[in-house]
């Protein structure tokens, strides 16, 4: 008897401010505030550094997931996989077998792709395997983390959101953390990076966010926010939180801390939010649907019928292809090019509620 199972990647967080007038930009690495050794941490130079994944250096997306193998009269054991699509309009399948460490009631939950490795969180251990890309055995293993999410920035270096414990920040092929954020959180479950290095983390009906390096928040912000479950950053630098507790999406223009827009069309129990590369907002909507925004706007520029799309994930590729994975077990990532309602691939993962993507294995 097989299966298999997926886990990804998305982002979420969501914004009025406390002390600091203005939202970060371009702010660069600083040590204020900082709760360990920051010199571990791999910072991002200056100015914007390339795309660890792009529709020029190959992409691909990311499942991880988990397999039974056994019988109705023996012990059924369960396989940590990776599957990897290798971008573009033509995908290629690369599954990663992680037999490294078989074991009994195990999967990978929370997921996250930098340019150097896959991390995998498995629920029932709580432990956060690193594996190097296009490798099945796991470099390193950081022990009982029990993450409620994961994220990577450009350097690779990887966030942990650990609830009422904060923030852990572990520097590429590291074990240990550099330093662990708390200064102004409460119960961290949500984690986004943008392009410059600044760490928005979901703080219930708050974000609060870090300039590069910093342990201290360089804003807190919570205008129109209430429940976060998504966070997104694009189109002219603009921040989107999807909300629960009013069912809704506020966007939020850099340097403002009140919103310039309240989005509500589309949405019946909103979740996962994701921005392409021009700027287009989409959103898992409820009711078995994604909806797609005009770029840089908040008119619904078409729904996208998804089985099995109640609590699905979504992700955009540098070529403005979205990808959605809904809760059916052996249900397919699908895959729809821009502004296009019908799938144009289904690609074969099973169990799948997890997806990311990072660099061509």
């Amino acid at each position: 008897m097989t299966r298999v199972v997926i886990a990804a990647a998305l982002l979420f967080a969501g914004v009025s401010i406390s002390s600091a007038a203005t939202l970060p930009h371009t702010a660069m690495p600083t040590a204020a505030g900082v709760a360990g050794p920051i010199s571990q941490l791999q910072t991002p130079a200056a100015g914007l550094p390339p795309m660890r994944a792009s529709a020029s250096t190959g992409f691909a997306l990311y499942g991880a997931g988990w397999y039974e193998i056994g019988s109705s009269s023996g012990p059924i054991e369960i396989v940590p996989t990776v599957v990897a699509y290798n971008g573009g309009r033509n995908p290629r399948t690369v599954k990663l077998e992680l037999t490294y460490f078989y074991s009994y009631s195990f999967q990978l939950d929370q997921f996250a792709v930098s340019s150097q490795y896959v991390f995998g969180a498995d629920e029932y251990f709580g432990n956060v395997y690193a594996f190097p890309i296009g490798s099945t055995r796991s470099a390193y293993t950081i022990g009982g983390l029990f993450p409620q999410a994961m994220v990577t920035d450009r350097s690779g270096n990887l966030y942990v959101a650990l609830g009422t414990q904060g923030v852990a920040v572990y520097a590429p092929g590291s074990s240990n953390p550099a330093y662990t954020i708390t200064d102004g959180l409460t119960n961290a479950t949500q984690l986004f990076v943008d392009r410059f290095g600044d760490l928005y983390v979901g703080d219930t009906n708050a974000v609060v966010v870090y300039a590069p390096g910093s342990a201290t928040p360089s804003s807190t912000i919570s205008a129109g926010i209430s429940s976060v479950v998504g966070l997104a950053v694009g189109g002219k630098e603009r921040l989107y939180v999807a909300n629960a507790g009013t069912d809704s999406i506020t966007a939020y223009s850099f340097g403002t801390t009140i919103p310039v827009e309240t989005i509500t069309q589309g949405l019946n129990g909103v979740g996962s939010v994701a921005v392409g590369p021009t700027g287009t907002l989409y959103a898992e909507a409820g009711s078995n649907t994604v909806t797609e925004y005009d770029k840089g706007g908040t008119t619904v520029a078409r729904s996208i019928a998804v089985s099995y799309c109640g609590g699905c994930n979504i992700a955009v590729d540098p070529l403005d292809s979205l990808y959605v994975i809904g809760t059916r077990e052996r249900g397919p990532v699908y895959v729809y090019h821009s502004q296009k309602t019908k799938p144009a691939h289904a690609l074969g993962v099973e169990n799948g509620h997890q997806i990311a993507i990072g660099p061509a294995w």
